[in-house]
């Protein structure tokens, strides 16, 4: 899901402002096409600085139960958005797709296994994460410099954890039961 943006339609209300609700479905040239996916950039693109400001206004976004995957850096830079659940289904999450975010709580679904590196960096409003016990790798800094974290119990089911996967998180509490982990 991705709607084009250009500076002349910004008068028609396409900037992304306040709580975003993503469709089951769109429909394009006669035919209805079911939304499984949020793209790559799609709200948070940061390499224009103009998109980057647009992002910014999102506070929430509502994720149909079709939805599988949450593309790279896709929230990432949406500094005032606080909430969003993710449906069970996504499978994956893309690296940085939810940096930068003012995001003050997340909860993963059974659904993932990796936490792709810097999916979380930098939510500094991050004060409680739920992760499945599914997930088998946490990767390189996907946690990093989220300061409002003081607990975080990693599940027994993972495997791996990525190169500081915690930097900057200075008041972290971890709970880790078992010392398999890579």
């Amino acid at each position: 899901y991705h709607d084009f943006y250009d500076r002349e339609h910004e008068s028609a209300g396409w900037i992304y402002r306040g709580k975003v609700t993503v469709p089951e479905a769109l429909s394009h040239a006669g035919k209805t096409l079911s939304v499984v996916g949020i793209g790559d950039h799609a709200f948070g693109r940061y390499t224009d600085g103009y998109a980057y400001y647009l992002a910014s206004f999102v506070t929430e976004v509502i994720l149909p139960k079709s939805i599988t995957r949450i593309g790279d850096e896709a929230f990432c830079h949406c500094n005032e958005l606080t909430s969003i659940k993710i449906p069970k289904y996504v499978t994956y999450i893309g690296y940085s797709a939810f940096a930068k975010t003012g995001l003050t709580s997340v909860e993963l679904p059974g659904s993932i296994t990796e936490i792709m590196h810097s999916c979380f960096a930098e939510c500094e409003h991050l004060a409680s994460v739920k992760l499945p016990n599914t997930l088998i790798t946490i990767g390189d800094m996907a946690f990093g410099n989220c300061t409002s974290l003081t607990e975080f119990e990693i599940p027994e089911s993972v495997y791996f954890l990525g190169y500081c996967v915690f930097m900057g998180t200075n008041s972290l509490k971890t709970s880790l039961d078992r010392k398999s982990v890579v």
